[in-house]
């Protein structure tokens, strides 16, 4: 039994078919991914805090903040902001939390900026994010990560950024 071999017209349609089911994948994909309801900001750069007095290591040497300082809820205009973690490696760290919309229509927090203080309670740095719109009764989990070691660090101020017209 001879088969046939298939034409360059028939090659171009399969070809696009590929191509065009491949995009919709890729666009669902990026869709869901934009909807999990966490961020992740690019690094910001922040001036290391020395000493151990509020850092734990583990067992695969994070560097893992444990002061009391960070574990208290902060309200920033109507959002409550909790569960703070910090870990430091190898020169970077990472500032995870969540925020919180106690009410029950969405509202919009925008941005907000987290002051980083050491142990004399002096601004180590500055990280700025915009959280949008967070839907009412619901969490918003947020994972920033920095250059610089911050482990240290006694606690954190967050404060919502308001522009001004001149």
């Amino acid at each position: 039994m001879e088969l046939k071999r298939p034409s360059m017209f028939t090659i171009l349609i399969t070809l696009g078919v590929v191509l065009v089911l491949f995009a919709i994948v890729m666009i669902i994909v990026t869709t869901v991914s934009k909807d999990s309801g966490s961020t992740s900001l690019s690094m910001d750069k922040i001036a290391s805090i020395s000493g151990e007095e509020n850092v734990v290591i583990d067992s695969d040497g994070n560097r893992i903040n444990s002061s009391k300082g960070i574990l208290s809820q902060k309200s920033v205009d109507g959002f409550i902001f909790d569960s703070f973690d910090v870990s430091t490696n190898d020169g970077i760290s990472t500032l995870t939390f969540e925020i919180y919309n106690p009410n029950s229509e969405d509202k919009k927090l925008g941005e907000y900026e987290l002051k980083i203080l050491d142990q004399y309670s002096n601004i180590i740095g500055r990280i700025t994010d915009n959280a949008e719109t967070i839907e009412g009764l619901s969490r918003k989990q947020v994972s920033l990560q920095i250059k610089g070691d911050i482990a240290n660090l006694t606690d954190i101020q967050i404060s919502k950024i308001v522009y001004k017209q001149i």
